[in-house]
């Protein structure tokens, strides 16, 4: 097992804000990191993210359980909202955070949701950087906004993912749709929580390395954190 990191970071998979929280071994931040980007990219070429984001979003969790991870929680589901200025961003981050405190309980919940929010805050000085790394994808338009949020607790990884489906303006230039204000009440929400099995993931890992190739680079784009 190799060392803890003993830090927080955060990257853009894809077009998908993703974090790992500080304490993980770097071997686990890395089979998270690639097992997540492979479900995304396998299931993109079944559904497409931006026409069928409830089947993606679906055959994406199914391919995590394919490769050892543990299913506790996943839904989709449709939700309303009052509020007539709250934006995708908004959305997305409270639909993360009640997921990762139903099943990791408040203090290590919380801390997920201030890491993805230092996550969205990292990105917003980053434009230039984010539409030059999206500009190479051709599935980087607007789907599903989502976060993945990853920590190792007593020995087991989680990976908590959440993606909101919601109507905005078709004539915004937020690349990630974070700060697009929900056009009308309606939203639909996907969430999951998985946990590792290493030993059975430790069966797959060559072959997932070996599928992603380059896109571990190209796909990834790295997210200075704002200090504290």
């Amino acid at each position: 097992m190799t060392s803890p990191t003993a830090v927080d970071t955060a990257a853009l998979i894809d077009n998908v804000v993703s974090t790992f929280r500080a304490g993980m071994s770097a071997q686990n931040r890395q089979d998270a990191q690639n097992s997540f980007q492979f479900a995304a990219l396998a299931a993109s070429v079944e559904f497409d993210r931006k026409q069928q984001r409830e089947q993606w979003f679906d055959r994406m969790v199914e391919i995590l359980r394919t490769c050892g991870w543990s299913v506790q929680q996943r839904s989709y589901e449709k939700e309303t909202t009052s509020s007539t200025s709250i934006t995708v961003g908004d959305v997305a981050l409270r639909v993360f955070g009640v997921a990762g405190r139903a099943v990791l309980g408040g203090p290590i919940g919380d801390a997920l949701g201030a890491l993805a929010a230092q996550a969205f805050d990292g990105l917003s000085v980053m434009t230039k950087d984010v539409e030059a790394f999206l500009a190479k994808k051709q599935d980087s338009l607007k789907g599903l906004t989502g976060i993945v949020g990853c920590v190792e607790s007593e020995g087991v990884l989680t990976m908590v993912i959440s993606a909101v489906d919601a109507k905005t303006p078709g004539n915004d230039l937020d690349v990630l749709g974070i700060n697009v204000k929900l056009e009308g009440s309606e939203y639909y929400k996907g969430t999951a929580v998985l946990a590792l099995n290493a030993a059975l993931y430790g069966q797959v890992r060559e072959h997932i390395l070996e599928q992603l190739g380059e896109h571990t680079v190209k796909g990834v784009l790295n997210i200075t954190l704002p200090k504290a």
